[in-house]
């Protein structure tokens, strides 16, 4: 008996922009296309492993609870919850920051246990990062993080249990 491979169902999001200037239409179509790029294509189960546990990753967990980066804990957490991606705002809303807070150095505390991991020999040096900005590759110079991304292989470990 043969199989018959379905397709997810394709999901269209309709939006009137009646009344709009064209520079808002432009923005718009421009943010979807940046979404677009940030969104990896690759089926969880054909993600490659470059280490991570995760016993490793509560064990970074255990170390930012230490350091008190718990906006960080919250916005891994939110990501591997999410497709791997947790955006600036979201960032904000976990943080109860103020729309004045810069995000400059948010990764430093996550890179710093990775980095604790890897010093040990518990985590490969060649594994990922557990949380790096997303920046717009079209723009140059100086930018404010869109958000941030969590490896696709730790969203797949967590979408195992």
């Amino acid at each position: 008996m043969s199989q018959i491979a379905t397709a997810e169902p394709e999901l269209h999001v309709v939006t009137n922009v009646t009344g709009w200037s064209q520079t808002r239409v432009n923005r718009l179509l421009e943010a979807i296309k940046s979404l677009e790029v940030d969104i990896e294509s690759v089926p969880l189960d054909e993600v490659e492993a470059t280490g991570w546990t995760t016993t490793l990753v509560e064990k970074v967990f255990e170390l930012l609870t230490n350091s008190r980066a718990i906006v960080q804990i919250k916005a891994v957490k939110f990501a591997i919850e999410h497709g791997g991606v947790v955006n600036r705002d979201d960032v904000y809303e976990l943080g109860g920051y103020s729309e004045s807070r810069s995000l400059k150095g948010f990764t430093r505390p996550t890179n710093r246990a990775t980095q604790t991991l890897r010093d040990s020999g518990d985590l490969p040096e060649d594994a990922e990062e557990l949380l790096e900005p997303i920046y717009d590759m079209n723009v140059r110079g100086y930018q404010r993080a869109k958000g941030f991304r969590v490896p696709l292989e730790i969203v797949r470990l967590f979408s195992l249990i």
